[in-house]
């Protein structure tokens, strides 16, 4: 596996926040950063809506598994039990072979910890499921000392590179205390790994101080990216309307993957499903869009959007084609299908901006969320 990484341009050196760009060249292809990620929570609402033959391009691939500590107990234990698993990955991954392949294990509760064992377990699981990079998350066990930690993925990567021939990403929570966020970042970046993982926690203002140390430690990496995993589009109690995913490259982070965890659509009224807009970058629900004014405006023209107004987008996909009764369920998925596109063309727009040193000066101001929110933390 080839994976080599270049910073090539920083939007403006004098300030504090703000997006670089990256040059990603692996066996799979070259691409740039910042860059949005495909996740299998918008590939599988792609296959089963069937609205459109456009292929999602993105350079990433990331896929999604919930886990319980049963599961993981299985997957040693019990014959048939990661046969199964793997199966199951390939339904979706299967038809994104030409991507940039990684897997992202997303525990059932904060409390589930996975000792040794249950991350060799994860790693043959990805190997044998055929993902190019390994991943290895967060989940320590509280006993576990950031020193050790540190080792233990020093040695992970030493294995991995040598003995499966691809790369090791190293996860660290959001949620850690500053210092110790700080301190594994930093010990992550000295061993020279090409990508960090970083496990997406909300709200975006409660982890602040993080946020900033990532951001410094971006703009002086030259070799390695930083990579967001399991972003929720916006985070539902906030009043911040910004997708979280364009509020992340503020802060340096160069990719990033949408992962929110599975909503009740079926106790969902189509008013409350929310929808990105590319004109404002914001997520948002019917009354937010009457609220500015954009309820009958067109502004996008995606694959499913294709020049429609916001009203109609709701209108024409709260029901099954052909169906006859409104489906909150398909309007969601519909609406993950259409962030897949469109988000995907806005981080295009967002390379193009770095690289004439103009996306703080001429990208940011035109986006009426990601202004606002970029005011408040510079």
């Amino acid at each position: 596996m080839r994976l080599n990484i270049k910073m090539t341009e920083i939007d403006n050196n004098e300030l504090t926040i703000g997006p670089r760009c990256c040059v990603v060249d692996t066996s799979k292809g070259r691409f740039e950063t910042p860059s949005r990620a495909l996740s299998s929570q918008e590939a599988g609402p792609f296959l089963k809506t069937s609205l459109t033959w456009m292929p999602l391009v993105n350079s990433i691939y990331e896929h999604y598994r919930t886990f319980t500590l049963q599961d993981i107990n299985e997957l040693m234990n019990r014959n048939g039990t990661m046969k199964n698993f793997i199966s199951k990955i390939s339904e979706i991954k299967s038809k994104h072979d030409e991507k940039l392949s990684l897997f992202y294990p997303i525990r059932k509760n904060k409390g589930i910890t996975f000792k040794d064992k249950d991350i060799r377990t994860l790693i043959d699981l990805q190997y044998l499921s055929g993902f190019d990079l390994i991943t290895v998350p967060d989940y320590w066990p509280d006993d576990c000392g950031i020193k050790e930690i540190l080792k233990k993925y020093e040695k992970l990567k030493r294995e991995i590179e040598n003995n499966l021939d691809t790369f090791l990403v190293p996860y660290v929570r959001l949620n850690r205390s500053p210092n110790e966020f700080e301190t594994i970042l930093s010990g992550l970046i000295k061993m020279d790994f090409p990508i960090v993982g970083l496990e997406y926690y909300s709200p975006l203002d409660k982890y602040y101080p993080n946020l900033r140390k990532l951001r410094d430690f971006s703009m002086n990496s030259e070799h390695t990216i930083f990579h967001a995993s399991k972003v929720s589009p916006r985070y539902g109690r906030s009043k911040i309307k910004l997708s979280n995913l364009h509020a992340l490259g503020l802060f340096g982070i160069d990719t990033v993957s949408r992962g929110a965890p599975a909503a009740g659509g079926g106790t969902q009224k189509i008013e409350s499903i929310r929808r990105f807009s590319p004109k404002s970058l914001g997520v948002l629900d019917k009354s937010e869009y009457t609220q500015d004014e954009m309820w009958s405006v067109k502004d996008c023209s995606c694959p499913l959007c294709n020049e429609k107004t916001v009203a109609e987008f709701y209108e024409d996909y709260s029901k099954r084609p052909n169906g006859k009764k409104k489906s909150p369920i398909f309007l969601a998925s519909v609406s993950k299908v259409h962030e897949a596109f469109s988000s995907y063309e806005e981080f295009k727009k967002t390379v193009k901006h770095i690289h004439k040193n103009k996306y703080m000066e001429e990208y940011v101001p035109s986006k009426t969320y990601l202004s606002s929110y970029a005011k408040s933390v510079s």
